[in-house]
């Protein structure tokens, strides 16, 4: 053998890309990852994500229901064949000082500094009122309230990322919506952000990674963020974030408005 190493991954986009920052801190030279889900709803995120990481060297995706039994299997059909096999979980204590996602570099193509606002969270291919969707999309009259009110009542642009979709008309040009943009492409953009805004989800798990300030809207039952439980956060992590229960503008700008002088 190649002192090579696998490792098992299952989840949704931020869960794999925990487990890749996991994959990162070990230090290790070459990998493959295996990834097994049920749902396979951002495959193709994770599978650009994955391969743009030197360290990873094959990445095999299956729809498959990632049971503790058929993972456990995985795993030992897998050992022959590596010195190490590991079936990775999305909890992480580090995220703050972790090793971080290796990027392109950078150079802004916006005039000004920049907030982004996520566009949605969960999985896309159930409907909005599904628990695990609960308090993670918005109302899109509140979303264009609120992107305008960033807009006019600051120096700072609006930079829309998140799921590639139609949203509604925007007439200003410091409102940018870059949601058509690939996923390295948008941790970049979450990288050099003045602010992030948006939902528990992979938008909040690249920005903490990074040691970004964000805006997050409390999700109880699911990830109620006053209660400092939630699995991959640490406690640099959450002085980084402001919890808001409610995104309506009226809720919304006044913290922006408060928090203006020491982003700018």
């Amino acid at each position: 053998m190649k002192n090579k190493h696998a490792f098992i991954c299952h989840g949704g986009l931020g869960d794999i890309y925990i487990q890749l920052l996991k994959i990162k801190d070990l230090d290790i030279k070459s990998c493959d990852i295996y990834y097994r889900d049920q749902m396979l709803t951002h495959v193709e995120d994770i599978r650009i994500l994955c391969e743009s990481q030197s360290e990873v060297e094959k990445f095999d995706a299956l729809n498959i229901e990632q049971s503790n039994e058929y993972l456990d299997n995985l795993k030992k059909e897998l050992e022959p064949q590596y010195d190490n096999v590991l079936v990775l979980d999305s909890t992480l204590t580090n995220i703050s000082n972790v090793e971080k996602i290796t990027l392109p570099e950078w150079t802004t193509p916006y005039d000004t500094e920049y907030v982004t606002i996520n566009t949605g969270a969960g999985d896309w291919t159930i409907a909005d009122i599904d628990p695990h969707n609960t308090n993670r999309r918005w109302d899109y009259g509140e979303l264009q309230s609120v992107v305008e009110g960033i807009v006019t009542k600051t120096d700072l642009s609006v930079i829309l990322i998140g799921k590639p979709m139609s949203l509604p008309p925007f007439n200003n040009k410091k409102i940018i919506n870059e949601s058509e943009k690939n996923i390295i492409e948008q941790i970049n953009i979450i990288k050099h952000a003045k602010l992030n805004i948006g939902f528990e989800g992979f938008n909040l798990v690249a920005a903490m990674s990074f040691n970004k300030k964000m805006i997050v809207k409390n999700n109880p039952p699911n990830h109620k963020f006053e209660e400092k439980n939630i699995r991959y956060l640490d406690e640099e992590a959450y002085s980084n974030i402001i919890t808001l229960d409610s995104f309506s503008p009226r809720d919304f700008l006044p913290t922006i408005m408060n928090l203006r002088k020491g982003l700018l």
